[in-house]
């Protein structure tokens, strides 16, 4: 056991996603301690920021920090920004977080940039990321590769974990990242210690992404707008007019676009991600296919049933019996 208690910092940046700090924050705190007293026996936080003012997150909703200090970096074991919504305002804040970056590199203390504090990182993330890549959310993927095009993307991951410098999607992604971070000093045991209280089954590794989130890249900003709304609605009964209606164009322009990208129209496209996402949640949950059919908003069992099979060759129900 790692007697001396892990320190991490938590550092809130302007408009930080709420989701994944405090995901982070509540994981820390259960393996902090053997009991279910929530002391910080085996690891102690503080959450800090960049500013001597309040910060607001996302959800606008504020939040007092004191300032990030050299001490706080020399004393800490990780140091974790948490990034806000805003693109341009992260990459804004590079040049603030240049030294931050350089004295933790000097104390040999581990950086973790979770959401968009990847780009703020700007310019150190060169040294930092050493040639292994870094991880990215899928929204925002398109976008770092045009701005940081020598970095390269782990479109496959979660988080990546390396010497002196991780990276993760966001999200609840960030307790599996905690898992493993806290692993190799507490214990796999330890470290996994509350995930069914946190309404979580199991501790996923980092390349666990399932096609949900894949979406492809295209050069049309347009097109990325339908397959990022499409992502976003998959759940839904959504239409294809309703759709273009969203990003402003005719149905008819939009079937245009995707014919010419993916020889699909937009319904056809549509539909084969839905039919996708109900495969992978067949496979991998214990959901009811009439639930999933549902969930996915197709207009009937029997209608879900036939064009599963003339997608995959399989009755829905084979395939629930060959998981």
């Amino acid at each position: 056991m790692h007697f001396k208690p892990l320190c991490n910092k938590a550092v809130l940046l302007p408009e930080f996603t709420l989701l994944p700090y405090a995901a982070f924050i509540d994981k820390l705190r259960f393996s902090a301690d053997e009991a279910d007293y929530s002391q910080q026996n085996y690891i102690v936080w503080e959450t800090r920021s960049i500013t001597t003012e309040e910060v607001f997150s996302s959800a606008q909703s504020q939040h007092h920090a004191s300032l990030l200090t050299e001490n706080d970096i020399q004393e800490s074991d990780f140091i974790v920004f948490f990034g806000g919504r805003n693109v341009q305002k992260m990459l804004e804040l590079s040049s603030d977080l240049r030294k931050i970056i350089s004295l933790s590199y000097q104390a040999r203390t581990h950086i973790v940039a979770v959401d968009n504090a990847i780009f703020a990182l700007g310019d150190s993330l060169g040294k930092l990321a050493s040639g292994n890549g870094v991880t990215v959310h899928w929204r925002h993927r398109q976008q770092f590769e045009s701005i940081f095009p020598q970095i390269p993307v782990l479109v496959d991951k979660a988080f990546y974990i390396g010497q002196t410098f991780s990276s993760c999607v966001g999200g609840v992604a960030v307790m599996d990242l905690a898992i493993e971070l806290l692993s190799p000093f507490l214990g796999q045991q330890l470290a996994s210690k509350g995930l069914s209280d946190m309404m979580t089954e199991q501790h996923r590794s980092h390349d666990y992404i399932h096609k949900a989130i894949d979406i492809p890249i295209v050069r049309d900003q347009i097109l990325h707008q339908a397959l990022i709304s499409m992502n976003d609605q998959l759940f839904s009964k959504t239409s294809i007019e309703s759709i273009a209606k969203e990003i402003g164009m005719s149905r008819r322009q939009l079937d245009r676009k995707f014919i010419t990208e993916f020889n699909l129209s937009a319904h056809e496209y549509f539909k084969k991600r839905k039919l996708d996402q109900a495969k992978w949640l067949i496979k991998n949950t214990s959901m009811p296919i009439v639930y999933i059919a549902n969930l996915l908003g197709f207009e009937s069992l029997g209608y879900f049933r036939s064009q599963y099979k003339k997608m995959f060759g399989n009755l829905p129900s084979l395939e629930k019996h060959d998981g």
